[in-house]
């Protein structure tokens, strides 16, 4: 009879202790629950555009008026014209892409090209223009090392010296003053413009305190001045000025 009542007693508290437990509720939603993009989709998104830009080419100093016609005109094989632009105004610079690699870089390799009378520089895009070829005011590309040394003059001591601490710029709007550039970077020890027949012709050279300050200038690869993009590019072997 004991071992009844005990058997009861135990039933009795096991279904009492289950009527009070709370009733679970399911795990809250996280971030970490939502579903991601494959690894294969993001792989082929990034191979995409990858291929696109090794399609485009990059063009600047174009004039700010200038139309997407006239340079699908000068282009009649672009697919694509993208113009940049910085509060709804057109920056001076725009990409081109092209059905085809070669296209594009025949496209890039074109010189003394001129859009809305402008001689333009062009390059593929995703290249830096440190370590290419600049191109002079005239519209033609020249090694900075001989833009250097043309800029020493005829009477310029011809010791052919490795200053890494010196860039070479082109395409400066004609407004900028020396002033303007040495605020634009650090360590900045002396600016020479070039001009040509009393007039700015867009070039110059910046000689800074070091060689990993000039470094970092010339990574940077363009800066804007007056709303003009200058390219900025080492000079490397070249002549003292």
């Amino acid at each position: 009879a004991k071992e009844d009542s005990s058997d009861d007693t135990s039933g009795s508290s096991s279904d009492d202790s289950s009527d009070d437990e709370p009733p679970k509720k399911a795990p809250p939603i996280t971030a970490a629950a939502v579903p991601k993009p494959k690894e294969a989709e993001r792989d082929n998104l990034r191979d995409q555009q990858a291929e696109k830009d090794r399609r485009t080419v990059f063009v600047g100093n174009c004039p700010w008026n200038l139309e997407e016609s006239q340079v699908r005109e000068l282009f009649p094989e672009v697919l694509e014209v993208r113009m940049v632009r910085r509060d709804e105004k057109f920056t001076g610079a725009l990409f081109c892409t092209f059905p085809t690699v070669e296209k594009a870089q025949e496209a890039a390799e074109r010189t003394n090209v001129q859009l809305g009378g402008r001689y333009v520089r062009l390059r593929m895009a995703g290249t830096n223009p440190t370590g290419n070829a600049a191109k002079g005011d005239n519209g033609l590309r020249r090694p900075a090392a001989a833009m250097a040394a043309a800029s020493a003059g005829p009477n310029a001591k011809r010791a052919r010296i490795d200053d890494d601490r010196q860039c070479y710029m082109a395409s400066i709007h004609h407004d900028t003053t020396q002033d303007e550039i040495k605020q634009a970077f650090d360590g900045v020890e002396h600016v020479k413009l070039l001009y040509r027949n009393g007039n700015f012709s867009g070039v110059g050279f910046v000689k800074f305190a070091s060689k990993e300050q000039a470094q970092a200038a010339a990574t940077k690869g363009v800066m804007e001045f007056h709303g003009r993009e200058a390219t900025v590019e080492l000079v490397g072997q070249k002549e003292r000025w």
